[in-house]
């Protein structure tokens, strides 16, 4: 078949080996890509189809919780790639945790590869991703997954805090909110103070009718 193949393309160049050289190339050269290009190609659409994925960045408190999840439930010490991190932002807790690339894993009895990834490595803090792959278009296994790692503890007396870096906001923790009892100030100016903050977060919709930016600036001073 090749030799036909050949004697075709010399038939094509009327002999002259220049040019039947440069078809060779080409046929080679689209050959090549077909048989690279399209099985790569079937394989993406196959998967977008019959797949469905769980994306999880290190902004969101999913991420750490599911670091902490892989180490507890074992996953970590079957995992051939690992690596150590430091946990959420202002923690010194160590986390060993899963290495990049892809691995795989089971979770009530289905497998789930779990993939991590180097989002941006030229900022403050290096942006990663987890993406977690099942087979199948239900969501049921990856709902009972995170009911699994984040822990559905009481928030209400706790604050989101978040960090600026490179003009983004970043997730950091959960912080529990300090009792404005504690805090030694004059009960009138407490009163003023609360009655402020209540006024501001009512008038929200006349900031915005009024193209006045939203926000609220309190000064305090004094021994």
């Amino acid at each position: 078949m090749i030799a036909k193949m050949f004697e075709y393309i010399n038939s094509l160049s009327g002999g002259n080996q220049m040019i039947a050289g440069a078809i060779s190339l080409w046929f080679m050269g689209t050959i090549t890509y077909i048989c690279r290009e399209v099985p790569r190609q079937v394989y993406a659409v196959v998967k977008k189809h019959i797949t469905t994925e769980f994306i999880s960045t290190s902004q969101h408190e999913s991420f750490h919780a599911l670091l902490k999840w892989f180490e507890k439930k074992g996953y970590t010490k079957k995992f051939r790639r690992v690596k150590f991190s430091n946990g959420r932002f202002g923690s010194n807790e160590t986390v060993k945790s899963v290495g990049y690339g892809t691995h795989m894993i089971w979770f009530g009895c289905v497998p789930i590869w779990v993939t991590l990834n180097k989002e941006d490595a030229k900022t403050e803090m290096d942006k990663e991703s987890i993406i977690l792959t099942k087979a199948g278009r239900s969501h049921t296994l990856f709902d009972k997954l995170i009911k699994e790692i984040i822990k559905r503890d009481d928030k209400t007396n706790k604050f989101e805090v978040y960090r600026a870096s490179k003009g983004e906001w970043l997730y950091s923790c959960w912080q529990p909110k300090r009792d404005f009892n504690s805090v030694i100030m004059d009960e009138e100016v407490k009163t003023e103070l609360i009655k402020t903050i209540d006024d501001f977060i009512k008038s929200e919709e006349w900031y915005i009718k009024h193209g006045i930016p939203y926000s609220l600036g309190i000064l305090l001073y004094g021994a």
